[in-house]
């Protein structure tokens, strides 16, 4: 979706870019910290059990973004940066504003 709203205009390149660099800081940090994208209501495994601190630099990158635009945008990105093509954003001036605030 967000590729496309550049496309049409309707974003910025350096709004589609701030997209960019937060799905890729947040897939990480959903990747350490154990997120499964797809998982069955009937999965009975949760995964293993790591007793390790993780990597530090992917919860720095994420925590600093996070804090940079606060909670509220970050977990509006998360929902509308990881959508389908042909899905329109909940707001498009609230999703504006989150990009702007990210890339600024």
């Amino acid at each position: 979706m967000i590729g496309r709203l550049m496309v049409q205009g309707i974003i910025t390149p350096q709004q589609e870019q701030a997209a960019r660099d937060f799905s890729q800081v947040y897939a990480a940090y959903k990747a350490e910290i154990g997120i499964a994208e797809s998982k069955s209501c009937l999965a009975v495994s949760s995964g293993g059990f790591d007793s390790g601190d993780g990597d530090p630099e992917i919860y720095k990158r994420y925590y600093a973004m996070r804090d940079k635009i606060g909670r509220v945008r970050t977990a509006m990105l998360q929902d509308e940066c990881f959508k389908m093509t042909d899905d329109r954003p909940n707001s498009i001036l609230a999703l504006r504003d989150g990009l702007d605030r990210l890339a600024g």
